[in-house]
């Protein structure tokens, strides 16, 4: 448990190491931040958080790995590209799956 000088210096220290500090953004708010200024950050952590999941899908469907991360860079490129027209912004691994 932090007693109540370690809770103040907790804030800045996350601040310091550039870690979050809060909650991580939402799909939905890291597509809208992405689409207002093209923030490579929010993009970034799109792809952090599901490219582990559409990589695994297509390894497991095509079997070969340069294939593999080919299909993934398209999907991602495919992304950049479509990103205005995603109607469900809060679900960008269902419609990066549909991808």
């Amino acid at each position: 448990m932090l007693n109540g000088q370690q809770k103040a210096i907790l804030p800045q220290l996350r601040k310091l190491m550039g870690a979050p500090m809060g909650p991580d953004p939402s799909d939905r708010q890291l597509l809208e931040r992405f689409l207002a200024n093209y923030d490579a950050a929010a993009f970034a952590a799109l792809v952090r958080r599901h490219g582990r999941t559409v990589l695994g899908v297509f390894r497991r469907v095509l079997g070969n790995r340069h294939d593999a991360e080919y299909a993934f860079h398209a999907t991602f490129l495919v992304l950049v590209l479509k990103a205005m027209s995603i109607t469900n912004r809060s679900a960008v691994g269902s419609w990066l799956y549909g991808v």
